[in-house]
């Protein structure tokens, strides 16, 4: 299993939008094949804060998913409606952290995929 976890804070009087968006997309990621399970969180203390994480049978399947129009609309959502603050993946045991880079014209998916690469030998 492969779970990859977005962290991000949602921009200032954005949180009823993004929320509004992030319910379509949860269901459209749900549907795509070797989705095991989604959460959504919302920080009790600062409503603005949340993760996203996602669930995936193999590697195989995270790869295709980064390829479709599905993570397309998420990482639309996000960049425009969020500011992402890291991404954490986990593969069996072993675990990554990804803090954002302080250039916002950093592309998650590119950033995801080096992370599986580099570090979690995955492709």
């Amino acid at each position: 299993m492969v779970s990859i976890e977005l962290n991000f804070k949602t921009k200032p009087n954005k949180n009823l939008e993004f929320m509004q968006a992030i319910g379509s997309i949860i269901v459209d990621l749900r549907n795509v094949k070797g989705c095991i399970g989604i959460d959504l969180k919302q920080n009790n203390q600062d409503s603005n804060l949340m993760s996203l994480r996602v669930n995936w049978q193999t590697e195989k399947v995270v790869i295709e998913l980064l390829e479709s129009s599905q993570y397309e609309f998420l990482e639309g959502a996000i960049n425009v409606l969020c500011e992402m603050l890291s991404i954490r993946i986990t593969k069996d045991q072993k675990t990554i952290i990804a803090d954002m880079p302080t250039n916002k014209k950093t592309n998650n998916k590119k950033l995801v995929l080096s992370e599986l690469k580099h570090n979690l030998s995955l492709l």
